[in-house]
C-alpha cells in the first residue's frame, strides 16, 4: 500500500498541519495507535502492516519537510551574514519559536487546531517540534512566516495578531478586511478558555496567558515581547508551566505591559 507518485505530489503541496491531520484521520479510520512505533489494534495482521507503513511514510514526509525548511532558513541566514548584510533589514524567512502549555490538557487537539487557524490567518505555518508531554499538556512548536519579511515587518505581523486577540477579548467589532484574523483569534482564545486550568502560549513576539480565577472564569493577557524577552522565555520554557507565576514575572521583573 505504497503512496503513488500523484499522491506524494499532492501531499508535498499540503501544509505540515494538513499532513498531520491526514495521519490522525488514517489512524482513527484504521485503528492504528500513534504511540512510539505506531502499534496496531483492531485490524488484521496483513492490513495492519500495510496501514502501518503508509502512516510511517506520511509522518516521514512531515519530518523531511520540516527538516528541509529549517536547513533552507539556516543557509539563507548564513549566506546573508557571510556577505555582511544586516539581517534585521533583509527580507528573509522568519522563524517563530513557540511553546504551548495547557494546565488541564483536556482538549489539546482543539487548541492546536485553533492555533493553526490563527497562524494561517497571519500567513504563518506551524510545526510540532517534538512529542508533547501529556501529564497536563506541554509541547514545543515553531512556525515560520510564509512570505519573506524584514524584522520590522515581522513585528507588524505580531502587532496585527495582538490587536486581533485584544479585539476579541473585549468583543470589539471587526472590519471585513480583518475577518480571517479575527476569526482565528476568536477560535484561539475560545479554545484556550475551554481548558479547566490556566494556560500559556509563547508565540514568538507574543505571550498569551489564559488565567483561571477561583470561579473557573478565564482572564486573558496578550503581551508583546522584545528580543531580550523572547530569548529569555525561549531559554526558560518551563516558566510556561506556571502561568500565574509567569504573569507576576512579566509584570514585576520583565516590566511588560498588556491588556487584561
Amino acid at each position: 500500500m505504497a503512496l503513488k507518485e500523484d499522491e506524494l505530489k499532492e501531499i508535498a503541496e499540503m501544509s505540515v498541519m494538513e499532513v498531520l491531520e491526514l495521519v490522525e484521520a488514517m489512524k482513527e479510520k484504521f485503528g492504528v495507535a500513534g504511540q512510539g512505533v505506531w502499534e496496531q489494534r483492531k485490524v488484521d495482521n496483513g492490513k495492519s502492516l500495510q496501514i502501518n507503513r503508509l502512516v510511517k511514510e506520511l509522518k516521514s514526509i512531515t519530518i523531511k519537510k520540516k527538516y528541509f525548511i529549517l536547513k533552507d532558513i539556516q543557509f539563507e541566514q548564513a549566506v546573508a551574514l557571510s556577505q555582511g548584510l544586516d539581517l534585521d533589514n533583509l527580507r528573509i524567512t522568519r522563524v517563530l519559536p513557540m511553546a504551548l502549555y495547557l494546565g488541564g490538557g483536556e482538549h489539546p487537539e482543539l487548541v492546536l487546531s485553533a492555533l493553526n487557524e490563527f497562524g494561517q490567518s497571519l500567513g504563518i505555518e506551524i510545526f510540532d517540534n517534538e512529542e508533547p508531554i501529556i501529564s497536563s499538556f506541554f509541547q514545543k512548536l515553531f512556525g515560520f512566516a510564509k512570505s519573506k519579511k524584514t524584522k520590522e515587518e515581522m513585528n507588524e505581523l505580531y502587532d496585527r495578531g495582538k490587536s486581533a486577540l485584544e479585539a476579541q477579548h473585549i468583543k470589539k467589532p471587526t472590519s471585513e478586511a480583518n475577518l480571517n484574523v479575527a476569526n482565528g483569534a476568536a477560535a484561539l482564545l475560545n479554545a484556550l478558555g475551554k481548558d479547566s486550568k490556566s494556560s500559556a502560549l509563547f508565540y514568538g513576539g507574543l505571550l498569551i496567558l489564559s488565567i483561571k480565577d477561583k470561579n473557573g472564569d478565564s482572564h486573558n493577557r496578550i503581551i508583546s515581547l522584545n528580543d531580550e524577552q523572547i530569548e529569555y522565555i525561549q531559554s526558560n520554557l518551563n516558566l510556561l508551566k506556571h502561568p500565574e507565576q509567569l504573569l507576576l514575572k512579566v509584570d514585576k521583573q520583565l516590566k511588560l505591559t498588556g491588556n487584561d
